[in-house]
């Protein structure tokens, strides 16, 4: 017993020198050695201020690392404290590496990137090498556990592309990372979180790195992401610029690997996207967006499948461009080598899916789509005179959008243009097929905001004029050719007053022109009309000092007679008249008008081109004429009465068919009691 008692005790005193040697010697003794071995294999400078060991508990501790740049005097790497505590005895027993603990304290990492596209850390980086025996290689067994970075930072000098970006008070926790069977299947909860270019980023998650279904749910949150740091990353080059634009984002991604069947992933959450400002490239604008808020039900990008449960938009201002060759800036955002390539791509991938039939097309679904306070501002120089229409505001609203086929959504829309009409839509929408079942009414619509688009057709300037409807649209989809369009309603232009640009006179005015019962069909073409109302109207018929008449300088392609020419001369030179309107009924054959009524209208003539001039008005012109139709063999009624000046009556009736290839008229025009000292002129 005496001898065991002095071999335990020399033991013990063994072990005890050992660990104090140890406490001094390691720690002494591998720090420079430490410092040169990764100098030599990093090839730059290794400093490491303190070292300190335990051989107890197998813990090792170092303090103030720093390893320097390869060319230049700021360090390349450098922390605060590095703590790594080994477990020792049940590495042993399960053969395996297993660490109890590793703390990285104020780790700071400056990363560059170089004119040439390299990185300041590219050689370090080892060359890939093919492998030399077909042997699956089985790693060892592991686990890290209590994995922590505190206070990290990251400095990214991106010289080609002149940014720089940092990474602020960045923190990790892993609990452990293991393939160890009794830890296979533990969830792993790792939690990441930095400020970056001042942005709040959070990222935590659970996770079965080594389990066989790799099962992996992440959270992922963004705060105030400041998007035009990043814009230089984008891989085309584009037309415009973003000088502001903040995203916030709260989103969840799941992993799943069945032992059966195909890899999963599924992203939800939230995204917003505020402060947008697009510009292009001359600082005009393009888009201003007040805020865009997206809730994802579920991405599946494997599938491939989009099931969105609301988007909305709130106070987007966007500005449509069209230049004078017809073309739209928002199609030349992207130069046009991109769209030509793209063109490419889509066209090979169409054949490609054509043979795969609807495998792997994408579904989108949207359950609720909104818009509240847009405006639209469009500038269009295509016209021979500059167009500019102002729609604000507007208010638009889809429920239950999916692009799947035989699916429709429930559309309402509402806006006003100019400030003065407005428009309201409502009702069901299909893309596949096409197929739209809407209800209109439009109130108050400005003729002028359009005058633009007609100016050089007809050489008239309207002063005034308001546009309404009321009805339903039809549109549905042809297995050949376009859409077949339908409109069942009511159409009204009221208040309307036009000039002449020759002259600036009057030329056409009425307070109210109606089209009741209108049944307009695309193809095959087809027009009926209930009644047609035309009331308190009037219009000027001039023989100008030039002998021209101002109906014929209404077209844009009308000429008057030439210079000095008599109207009857003119009329006798003349082509021989051929209908008025010979091409446009060709094209439409089928049009009925039940009724026209004409009520309190006035005819104002004048010849300036004798000396003395003449005038005289028709008043009071009312009546109607009935049974307007392109058929050949119809004949519609004609029945008007009204006055010469201020007493004479005026009688006109007969038949008609102004609608027919073969026109045709019988009509009788009794005047009574005209006075004869006005027409002196001609006498």
């Amino acid at each position: 017993m005496k001898h065991l008692k002095l071999i335990l005790v020399g033991g013990l005193a063994l072990l005890l020198i050992v660990a104090i040697l140890s406490f001094i010697l390691i720690p002494t003794l591998t720090r420079p050695f430490l410092a040169k071995k990764l100098t030599e294999t990093l090839h730059r400078p290794v400093a490491v201020e303190g070292m300190s060991f335990n051989p107890l508990t197998l813990a090792v501790h170092l303090q103030g690392v720093v390893i320097g740049d390869r060319e230049g005097k700021e360090p390349f790497v450098a922390l605060d404290e590095l703590r790594v505590n080994v477990a020792g005895m049940s590495s042993l027993v399960r053969r395996a590496v297993i660490i109890d603990e590793i703390i990285l304290s104020g780790p700071r990492v400056r990363i560059m990137r170089l004119p040439d596209g390299t990185y300041n850390f590219s050689d370090l980086i080892p060359k890939e090498e093919k492998a030399k025996t077909d042997k699956v290689f089985a790693p060892p067994g592991f686990s890290l556990n209590n994995i922590q970075i505190r206070g990290g930072s990251i400095d990214f000098d991106d010289r080609p592309k002149g940014t720089r970006h940092k990474v602020r008070e960045l923190i990790l926790d892993i609990p452990f990372i293991s393939n160890l069977d009794y830890q296979a299947k533990r969830y792993v909860e790792p939690r990441f979180s930095a400020l970056i270019n001042n942005d709040r980023y959070i990222l935590q998650g659970r996770s079965l790195p080594f389990s066989a279904s790799r099962e992996t749910s992440v959270d992922l949150e963004i705060q105030n992401l400041n998007l035009p740091q990043y814009l230089a990353y984008i891989p085309v080059k584009t037309a415009f610029q973003i000088p502001s634009a903040k995203l916030d984002a709260k989103l969840t991604m799941r992993f799943l690997v069945p032992p059966q069947g195909k890899p999963t992933l599924q992203v939800a959450g939230r995204v917003d996207l505020r402060e947008l400002t697009m510009e292009d490239l001359r600082r005009q604008a393009i888009l201003r967006l007040s805020k865009l808020e997206v809730v994802i039900a579920a991405l599946e990008p494997m599938v491939p499948a989009v099931h969105l449960t609301s988007i909305n938009l709130v106070k987007p201002e966007l500005v449509v461009r069209r230049d004078r060759g017809g073309s739209l800036q928002l199609a030349n955002l992207f130069p046009p080598e991109r769209h030509e390539k793209q063109g490419k791509k889509t066209a090979a991938k169409g054949k490609a899916n054509k043979t795969k039939g609807d495998e792997g097309k994408l579904q989108v679904r949207i359950d609720h789509l909104s818009m509240e306070g847009g405006v639209v501002t469009i500038f269009d120089d295509a016209p021979p005179e500059r167009a500019k229409i102002v729609v604000d505001p507007i208010r638009f609203k889809l429920e239950g959008f999916p692009l799947a086929k035989g699916n429709k959504a429930m559309l309402e829309l509402d806006l006003t243009l100019d400030k003065k009409g407005t428009v309201a839509i409502k009702g069901p929408i299909g893309l596949d097929p096409l197929d739209l079942q809407l209800e209109l009414a439009l109130r108050q619509i400005p003729i002028r905001s359009f005058e633009p688009y007609y100016a050089d057709k007809a050489r008239v300037n309207v002063v005034r004029g308001m546009i309404a409807a009321t009805g339903n649209l039809r549109v549905a989809a042809e297995q050949k050719g376009p859409p077949r369009v339908n409109y069942t309603g009511q159409l009204a232009v009221s208040d309307f007053a036009s000039r002449d640009k020759a002259f600036g006179n009057d030329f056409l005015k009425w307070r109210m022109l109606s089209l009741d019962g209108v049944d307009a069909h695309s193809h095959p073409f087809r027009l009926n009309i209930g009644k047609i109302g035309l009331r308190d109207y009037f219009a000027r018929v001039v023989i100008n000092t030039d002998g021209s008449l101002n109906l014929q300088q209404i077209s844009a392609g009308g000429q008057g007679p030439a210079q000095g020419m008599t109207p009857v001369a003119a009329k006798a030179t003349a082509p021989p008249a051929k209908g008025l309107l010979p091409a446009a009924l060709s094209l439409f054959k089928d049009i009925r008008i039940g009724r026209v009524d004409l009520d309190r209208g006035t005819i104002d003539f004048a010849d300036r081109f004798i000396k003395p001039s003449y005038s005289a008005r028709m008043r009071n012109m009312t009546g109607s004429v009935t049974g307007l139709s392109s058929e050949e063999i119809s004949r519609a009624a004609v029945s008007l009465r009204g006055n010469l000046e201020r007493g004479s009556d005026i009688l006109i009736k007969g038949r008609i068919n102004p609608l027919s290839q073969s026109q045709y008229a019988d009509i009788a025009m009794q005047f009574k009691d005209i006075e004869l000292s006005p027409v002196t002129p001609y006498t």
